[in-house]
């Protein structure tokens, strides 16, 4: 049963990911062809495939055929919508620090 604090965080984090999504996608456009312009496209793919499991999750659960009874089902979506757009972030935030580490000079 899907109460209104889980539609409450649900909607918080549709709207973190939409944010997110549509600055990495600028940051993408104003930077193209740099060295982090790869990052910027796999940091919007994970933000987009967030969005959009978040989005399928919220609607299956909405129309009641997401729930305890179907286990698997329910951990699929949910690693979909938290867990593994945040390793593939946290992957492509590893890879621009490397790169800023690579080419930053000593005071």
């Amino acid at each position: 049963m899907t109460t209104w604090a889980d539609l409450v965080l649900e909607a918080v984090l549709l709207i973190a990911y939409t944010l997110a999504l549509a600055s990495c996608l600028v940051a993408r456009s104003k930077l193209y062809g740099s060295l982090i312009s790869r990052d910027f496209a796999l940091l919007s793919a994970s933000w987009l495939l967030g969005l959009v499991s978040a989005s399928l999750g919220l609607s299956l659960r909405a129309l009641g055929w997401l729930g305890q009874d179907q286990i698997y089902l329910w951990l699929l979506v949910r690693a979909l919508s938290f867990h593994i757009p945040v390793l593939l972030a946290s992957l492509a935030l590893a890879h621009m620090a490397l790169l800023y580490s690579r080419y930053s000079r000593p005071p």
